[in-house]
């Protein structure tokens, strides 16, 4: 467990190559299971919807007239905390004859702190048919070899259910979820929370400056949480489970753990997984996908601030035993320090280019 401070006033990150300004508003909570769908609806409710805006398509059209190039409400856990982020990108000052960079802001802060609000929570018809879309999505996964796959990896992961509760469970939390409950999630982690505040692309400092001071200056210069990441433990020991489920087709998951997950190694544990997984390198589709033919697809994930990484592949159940030892095989493989760093140096230069 430890505490950071987190500083309200703006980052400014320039970036004169490009001809758009970005905003983006980060919000900070301890992460809740059982907030899960709360979270979800009040995301999809600031999403398309603001008071003056009351449908999809009279939102859409504003975006459109005041040249909002994008508009984005998105959710992103970090160990025990959630960040929601608020992102606008507009066009640079001056790139547009007549264009008030002051009137694009001035609707992405309505979008943000003025939701349609009825008898004390979002807006019952809009709230709805979010919910319903939402209920269906959950229910459909069932049938989803994926979406089955992964809950029964995530059994033997994760068996005290610290990331992800299981299907039952969070069958009852969509159904439970209120435009009251939703919206009290709201007032608690958004109109009265604090957040931070990253203002750059093609803009002056002063530019900045002034957004911050005119829209989003906050009363307090900082805050602190609570964040707690490294949750599990490696057994040292390699464990095979198997379970036969109705789909035909069938899924292989492996997962590596690390017992020594911490802020200082952080980066090297992401870099390794990111080689592993990212279109820079993507070792381990190629191998199982390009080189041998062994899978449908294949997947890499991990959670970062747990020290899980894992592997899923859709594959034939006879390719089940080459599978994994060619997977053994590509992460052997980066003992070798010469291939590593071809690989470093290959997502170094990925990273170059998305930052253009």
């Amino acid at each position: 467990m430890e505490k950071v401070t987190y500083h309200t006033n703006y980052r400014y990150e320039p970036n004169m190559e490009v001809k758009t300004l970005a905003i983006d508003l980060i919000y900070v909570f301890k992460r809740d299971l059982d907030q899960t769908f709360n979270i979800e609806m009040m995301r999809r409710m600031l999403s398309s919807t603001a008071t003056g805006y009351e449908t999809e398509k009279i939102f859409g059209d504003e975006l459109l007239k005041r040249l909002i190039i994008g508009y984005s409400v998105n959710l992103r856990d970090v160990g025990d905390t959630t960040m929601l982020r608020f992102s606008l990108t507009i066009p640079k000052e001056n790139l547009v004859e007549d264009y008030s960079i002051d009137s694009a802001i001035e609707f992405f802060k309505n979008a943000i702190f003025n939701p349609i609000i009825k008898d004390n929570g979002f807006d019952p018809e809009i709230f709805g048919k979010e919910h319903e879309a939402l209920k269906r999505n959950f229910l459909n996964s069932k049938n989803s070899v994926y979406a089955e796959a992964e809950r029964r990896f995530m059994k033997y992961a994760d068996p005290e259910q610290k990331i992800r509760k299981d299907y039952n469970y969070n069958q009852k939390l969509v159904e439970s979820v209120t435009p009251q409950s939703a919206y009290q999630f709201y007032l608690d982690n958004i109109v009265n929370n604090n957040y931070l505040i990253y203002i750059g692309g093609c803009c002056e400092e002063k530019t900045a400056k002034h957004i911050y001071e005119t829209y989003f200056k906050q009363d307090v210069d900082e805050f602190e949480i609570e964040l707690d990441y490294y949750k599990f433990k490696n057994s040292k020991e390699e464990v095979y489970n198997e379970e036969e489920f109705e789909f035909t087709q069938s899924a292989l998951f492996m997962e590596y753990v690390s017992d020594n997950i911490n802020k200082d190694n952080l980066e090297y544990y992401s870099m390794l997984s990111n080689i592993l997984s990212t279109q820079e390198n993507e070792l381990i589709f190629k191998s199982l996908r390009i080189d041998n033919n062994l899978v449908y697809t294949s997947y890499c994930n991990k959670l970062l601030y747990h020290g899980l990484f894992y592997i899923e592949a859709y594959l034939s159940e006879e390719n089940k035993d080459k599978a994994i030892e060619v997977v053994k095989s590509t992460i052997d493989s980066l003992r070798n320090k010469e291939f590593l760093k071809e690989c470093v140096d290959r997502l170094i230069e990925g990273i170059e280019l998305d930052l253009i």
